[in-house]
């Protein structure tokens, strides 16, 4: 989760960079408006990390909790 994570920050300031030297006023807030989308996928990477975690959890300890549709 981590690696991911990092890899949107990376990506975010790549398109930040290319904002930077942007020329023109469009392309710039293009690059910005995809670097805020790059960031945005921090959050959904990490929720998605913490429900995995509570899966692997519960199946190794034996809960017998109903897994979702998608886990099966």
């Amino acid at each position: 989760m981590a690696d991911r994570c990092e890899y949107y920050r990376k990506q975010a300031a790549v398109a930040h960079e290319y904002a930077e030297r942007a020329t023109d006023a469009d392309e710039k807030a293009q690059w910005l408006r995809l670097a805020q989308d790059w960031l945005g996928l921090i959050p959904i990477a990490a929720e998605i990390a913490e429900q995995q975690r509570f899966y692997d959890q519960t199946e190794s300890k034996g809960t017998h909790q109903d897994v979702p549709e998608t886990k099966q």
